[in-house]
């Protein structure tokens, strides 16, 4: 009597092809029996939309459900919707995400990126950030050319070399520098012209040279 039950109660199930006449949070499939509003089935990862062909099943005097899209009659966006938090892993191998126009990554929330190393391959970049902060040990780029346009710039360093085969620097206002000591030294020019000069010291100034011209 248990398997008689058992049998009955299977065959209490009805599977029909159906086609979506209302889509969106209400889904509605037409088939046989008539329009029935169905819920989507946890399995089918696909959105059923409108005009789809569909595959239902549904308990006599009970629920309906999507279980799979089986033919899309529309070129419109596939959709795969989650309800909740959502993991995808993959164990003993690599994911790859392919697309032929590009991939879009969209959140309220945030992004994190957690990776042992991280390759980054573009022909053009474009990055707006607001506020941006860099935390690192060593920064190393080859690059080049280096265009930096600014409202201001500020840096604190311990040490700073810079070796450049020419150096050109344009300051429309004040260029001012603070040291405890200034060494400069040219192989073998060095001019410095102004309207007005001002050289002061507290104790010494010393001039010294093979010659020295004055006026």
């Amino acid at each position: 009597m248990g398997d008689l039950a058992m049998k009955l109660e299977a065959l209490s199930v009805i599977q029909e092809y159906g086609t979506v006449v209302a889509a969106g949070e209400n889904v509605k499939v037409r088939s046989a029996s008539g329009v029935r509003s169905a819920n989507v089935a946890a399995s089918c990862l696909l959105q059923p939309a409108l005009g789809d062909r569909v595959l239902t099943a549904a308990e006599r005097g009970g629920e309906c459900y999507v279980l799979a899209v089986l033919k899309r009659t529309h070129a419109i966006a596939n959709a795969i919707r989650f309800t909740g938090d959502t993991s995808l892993i993959v164990d003993g191998g690599r994911l790859r995400t392919s697309a032929r126009d590009g991939v879009e990554v969209a959140t309220a929330g945030e992004i994190a990126l957690n990776a042992g190393s991280i390759a980054m391959n573009a022909l053009a970049a474009d990055v707006a950030v607001e506020r941006l902060s860099f935390a690192g040990t060593l920064l190393q780029a080859g690059i080049e050319k280096i265009k930096l346009v600014a409202g201001t710039f500020d840096s604190v360093l311990e040490r700073f070399y810079q070796r450049v085969a020419r150096s050109i620097r344009r300051v429309d206002e004040i260029d001012q520098v603070k040291a405890g000591q200034i060494d400069y030294e040219a192989e073998k020019n060095l001019a410095l012209h102004a309207k007005y000069t001002l050289v002061t010291a507290e104790e010494l100034v010393k001039m010294d040279g093979e010659q020295i011209h004055v006026g």
